[in-house]
This record gives structure tokens, sequence and C-alpha cells, in this order.
């Protein structure tokens, strides 16, 4: 990519899912564009270690083909979640993308919830709802991107979402 272009990535995920956001920006058009988005669902017939292989793929091949300056991952919520088997997966495959991540060359940030929604929409309280109407009026076009026959995805809206937090973590706006 050029001097004044940059990628960033974005990721959200779920013990049998995960959504990967990848938004180029170039410095002298603040317009982020969305070059490539990726989304996995694991059948709920795999076992956690394929799941969990299958999204270290994806997050090394994401970071592959896009080579982005800064990656941020949403966190595990601790005390969240009241079953702790799904606190256990949610943070293995938090593991699994960090350390795919951690193989490439770009920074990684590891993001509460609370910190990504403050930075980005304004209230780290933000509803699901919140999110989405932010990212309409701010930035139509990535709604669209997150889109698939009239319906939103609200991963991909919240990997979209992340990504601008990377880009705003090394000065950017957006």
């Amino acid at each position: 990519m050029g001097a004044d272009v940059s990628s960033f990535l974005g990721v959200d995920y779920g013990s049998r899912r995960v959504a990967i956001a990848c938004l180029v920006l170039d410095e002298k058009n603040p317009d982020a564009v969305v070059a490539q988005v990726w989304v996995r669902r694991y059948p709920a017939s795999d076992d956690v270690y394929t799941v969990l292989g299958a999204a270290y793929d994806l997050m090394t091949a994401a970071d592959t083909a896009m080579r982005p300056l800064v990656i941020a991952i949403e966190s595990p919520i601790v005390g969240a979640n009241k079953n702790a088997q799904t606190a256990v997966k949610l943070s293995m495959m938090a593991g699994a993308l960090c350390a795919a991540a951690g193989k490439g060359t770009s920074g990684i940030l590891l993001v509460a919830p609370s910190t990504w929604k403050a930075e980005v929409v304004g209230r780290g309280n933000a509803s699901k709802s919140d999110v989405v109407s932010w990212l309409r009026v701010r930035h139509p076009g990535l709604v669209d991107a997150a889109s698939q026959d009239g319906k939103v995805d609200q991963d991909v809206v919240d990997a979209l979402c992340l990504a601008l937090h990377a880009h705003r973590s090394v000065g950017g706006r957006g």
C-alpha cells in the first residue's frame, strides 16, 4: 500500500463465529473503504478445537492478505457470562485469534467492548442498535458492507467499528 494508505482489521467473535473486517484508509481522503470482510460460523457438530483451529487459520489468512497496520480484537467480557464453559470458550477463541495475529507484523489491540464503543460511538454502554445507528450516520457505506439481503450483520458492524478503533489508536480520525 502507498505511504498515505493503511489497512486496519477489526475482529468480533463468539464461541462458534468470527467476523473480521478490513478497512483501508487514505489519510488524504478520510472516507473508509471496506477492503474485505470475512465471516465464518462454525456448526455445533464441530468440536471446540476444530473451531479454534479454523478461526486461527482465518485470522492468519486475513492478516497475510491485508497486512494491516493494527488489528483490534474484542476482548472477552469478564464476568458477563453466567456459564463458565462459555466464558472459557470465548477466552480460548480470543487466544487463538491473538496468537494468529501475533505471527504477523501488525500491532495488536485486545479491546474491551466498552472501550471501543466509548472511543468510536461515544458511549461505552452503547447498545447494538446504537452502534448500527452511529455507523449509519457517520459511515453509511460501511453499513451497506455489513448488510446482506437487507439485513445488517451485527458481528460485521462490530468488526468494522473495531477496525475504526484500530485506526484511531494510531491517531486517525474516523
